[in-house]
């Protein structure tokens, strides 16, 4: 893309990056900063600073920095180009780029057309009446149905891919949003057919992709788009454009299990409601959610096998240090049903009577197995580890098992025992090597190009290819290809690439994250060990994880003495 120094001097000086950045992440004021849980590596406390005198971020955890644009591309996954048209729309300023859209554009408009024309059936034509019947019959009103912008794909095999191209919007556009399907003849089919179609959304708003519901007794009952550049079912939850503000002031979010609920639940005025997407809860999403909240609140039925599911969701969550609490619905209901007839009053009195997790998992178990009897005792033991082992903080995790082990009956060094930790805790194996990757790179860099006789020893144990940061690698690799050829290594290399200020940018991140050892210098060749041995490590506590589960505290012992042996050999 060509676009002149001015035009981009002028379209970045047009937005505020603060408010900008505010609509992804709830940033607290700190001094002339603003400050938020880094979205960019798990964080757990606040490393993430805005400077809106300097209209810039970095993050002092992964060491990832820039300006807004960069902000919007790591966000949103956009391209250079697709980023500063997302400004120039912000900015009511008019690029005149030299490139087509590109794919991620094309996919954006092809989904917002589907939505509205998905919209227009579902109130304006007579194919759409059965929708509207099923939502008159579930009591979803149109205003709210509007909000969401529900919608109606009609039985025809082609009537989208028709309409798209009466527009001018081209098959390829549809199939890369996921809209089109392949016919058992080979040829392009409307993929979303005779559903009630339910947009999903970004959390800027953007259509990126639908949830589509038969209305009769049919499978599948759900499908979504598929996965795409634009879309990942993974680590997108819905309804997270309309809730993320309340989310940010009162610190919590209600998870439900799907489309209606949350629709039900923002109608009702409970406007802090997500929901995933008929997958199970991730890290991803748990991480989405840590940006804004401190607390969660889950409410279960009487369905056994998907709260069984749900539990193992919810371990996920506090894992991210998020207080979960749970709340258990009254007779049979579901939460849609129990919205539609409970006044204010009833979901507030739920939401008040929600308990911790850890002792909801207690209260299941005890019901299940009698802690009168040795084995009853031991199989509520069992169920408990899973809860216990998610708990990061040792502190807590401490309290909670003793607090457990007194309410079991069992005492706390054999629940300790079970869950594999004599001395130290299992965590550190699940958790060894935590380091953001970036931080990582920054010390090999730095490494480099202050041992240069060191280089070699680096790009051996660490190759290019290896960083997380792909730009730190670039640097990397620049700086061992200089040595080879030159015998030196000097930042001069990199300033001369192609595309040298990118670079620039990324190594004076590394120069300025090296100052803060300027008055007490460093030991290059202890730090490499240390970092080759954290590697070593890091390999062996995943292999050893995965036998834990089967014999944990068989797995720790075998754990720290391979641990012992790699930090000899390293002089670590």
């Amino acid at each position: 893309m060509l676009i002149s120094p001015e035009k981009l001097s002028e379209l970045k000086n047009a937005v505020d990056i603060v408010e900008v950045i505010s609509e992804y992440l709830p940033l607290k004021k700190a001094g002339k900063r603003y400050k938020a849980l880094c979205p960019f590596h798990p964080d757990t406390a606040p490393s993430f600073y805005v400077s809106g005198d300097r209209q810039s971020y970095k993050c002092f955890g992964c060491g990832m920095s820039g300006d807004v644009i960069s902000f919007l591309q790591a966000m949103d996954h956009l391209s250079f180009p697709e980023a500063l048209r997302a400004l120039s729309r912000r900015a009511g300023i008019v690029l005149e780029l030299d490139e087509a859209s590109g794919k991620t554009s094309g996919m954006v408009r092809a989904n917002e057309f589907a939505c509205s024309y998905y919209q227009d059936v579902l109130w304006n034509k007579p194919e759409g009446e059965p929708a509207r019947e099923y939502l008159r019959n579930r009591a979803i009103n149109r205003e709210i149905a509007e909000k969401f912008r529900l919608g109606y794909a009609p039985p025809g095999w082609e009537s989208l891919k028709a309409s798209a191209s009466r527009k001018g919007i081209a098959g390829a556009e549809l199939a890369d949003a996921g809209l089109l399907t392949v016919s058992s003849k080979g040829t392009q089919i409307d993929f979303f057919r005779q559903r009630l179609m339910f947009p999903i959304f970004d959390i800027r708003s953007r259509v990126i992709g639908f949830g589509g519901r038969v209305l009769d007794d049919s499978l599948p009952k759900y499908i979504n788009s598929p996965d795409s550049v634009l879309f990942r079912k993974s680590g997108t939850l819905y309804g997270l454009n309309f809730a993320k503000m309340q989310l940010f002031h009162m610190k919590q979010v209600l998870i439900t299990e799907g489309y209606t609920d949350v629709i039900r639940a923002h109608e009702k005025g409970i406007d802090y409601a997500v929901a995933t997407l008929g997958t199970a809860f991730t890290d991803s999403h748990a991480r989405v959610l840590k940006r804004y909240v401190d607390t969660v609140y889950v409410v279960f039925d009487a369905d056994e096998a998907g709260r069984k599911a749900a539990e193992r969701s919810l371990e996920i969550l506090l894992g991210e240090e998020l207080a979960v609490r749970v709340a258990t619905l009254p007779g049979g209901a579901d939460l849609f049903d129990f919205l539609g007839s409970a006044g204010e009053d009833d979901f507030k009195r739920l939401i008040r009577d929600a308990v911790e997790f850890l002792d909801f998992k207690y209260e299941s178990a005890a019901t299940r197995h009698d802690l009168s009897t040795s084995a009853g005792k031991a199989a509520a033991t069992d169920e408990m580890l899973g809860v216990l082992r998610a708990i990061r903080n040792p502190v807590l995790r401490g309290l909670e098992i003793k607090r457990m082990a007194g309410r079991i009956g069992v005492e706390e060094r054999e629940l300790r025992a079970r869950l594999g930790r004599a001395e130290v805790d299992l965590a550190e194996v699940e958790y060894i090597g935590s380091v953001p990757g970036s931080l990582r790179g920054l010390d090999l860099i730095d490494i480099i190009l202050n041992r240069p006789d060191l280089a070699g020893r680096v790009t051996e144990a660490f190759p290019p290819e290896s960083y997380i940061d792909p730009e730190l690698g670039r640097i990397a690799s620049i700086l061992w290809q200089s040595h080879e050829e030159k015998g030196t290594v000097s930042t001069e290399c990199v300033f001369e690439q192609p595309d040298g200020e990118d670079l620039r940018q990324k190594l004076l991140d590394v120069l300025s994250y090296t100052r803060q050892f300027e008055d007490k210098p460093r030991d290059y060749e202890a730090l490499l060990a240390a970092w080759v041995s954290k590697k070593e490590e890091e390999h062996l506590a995943s292999k050893i994880k995965q036998k834990g589960e089967e014999n944990p505290a068989e797995s720790l012992v075998e754990y720290f003495e391979l641990r012992k042996k790699s930090r000899q050999k390293h002089g670590v």
